[in-house]
């Protein structure tokens, strides 16, 4: 009887593994309203953070047979900001789906190592510098564990090398759409650092459309955020945050 009480809970605990998001999942959630995150997929699991409303996270993983809230069984892996990962459950998210353009992140660090394997002992392929931008191609939830954070992304950088970086070290930009005015003739630049190369000077009180926000770009007087903007002659970099102003939603009233 032990045995079979054993086997049984073995077959419970493969089916409640999550499954990588792919084709057919979604890529982005945003939160309808609050919500918990939770460290299992079921509302009485230890709480790991709040998620604010309109707050967009991605989805790392699906488990289809969560615990049951009205009906739906299905919740979903994310990972905040600020390199907190944990379930919130799917009835309480709108999706984007699994096909949407691969998703960009900046080095938030101001050196970290892109690895073979997710693992700070992988092979050391390349040193990545702060603010440099990569574009992330799948999440690894089980790499080596640093400061408690087990999450790794495999990247792939502006010199085509692929690898994996440790999530805590990289911003996942937020998309957002907002048009804000350069307060000063601001340097428009390829990575959110002011040592990146500038593709563009941007005049002074040139309209321009923010694409993203970079919350922990180079510090800039005590200052991390930078927007990825694209100019009215669409050009696409980004600038430091401190030289926009009148900052609007698009579409918004007046």
């Amino acid at each position: 009887m032990r045995k079979r009480l054993i086997g049984l809970l073995g077959i419970c605990l493969v089916l409640a593994l999550p499954v990588l998001a792919q084709n057919g999942s979604p890529s982005l959630v945003t939160a309808l309203r609050r919500v918990s995150m939770r460290s299992q997929p079921e509302a009485g699991a230890t709480l790991m953070a709040f998620v604010k409303q309109d707050d967009i996270l991605r989805v790392l993983a699906v488990v289809e047979d969560g615990l049951s809230i009205q009906g739906n069984m299905r919740w979903f892996q994310v990972q905040t900001d600020d390199g907190i990962t944990g379930y919130v459950w799917s009835g309480a998210f709108t999706e984007s789906e699994g096909d949407a353009q691969p998703a960009m992140a900046v080095v938030s660090a101001r050196q970290t190592n892109l690895r073979a394997e997710a693992s700070g002992s992988g092979t050391l392929l390349d040193t990545l510098t702060e603010g440099q931008s990569v574009t992330i191609l799948d999440a690894e939830p089980d790499g080596e564990p640093i400061n408690g954070i087990s999450l790794w992304y495999r990247v792939l950088t502006a010199s085509n090398k692929e690898g994996y970086v440790w999530s805590g070290v990289l911003d996942v930009p937020q998309p957002v759409t907002h048009t804000a005015t350069t307060r000063y003739y601001a340097n428009l630049r390829d990575i959110a650092t002011n040592t990146g190369r500038i593709i563009a000077v941007i005049p002074v009180g040139e309209a321009v459309t923010i694409l993203a926000e970079v919350r922990r770009g180079q510090s800039v007087n005590g200052n991390r955020l930078w927007y990825r903007v694209e100019t009215a002659a669409g050009e696409i970099g980004f600038v430091w945050s401190g030289a926009l102003s009148e900052i609007v939603e698009t579409g918004a009233g007046g």
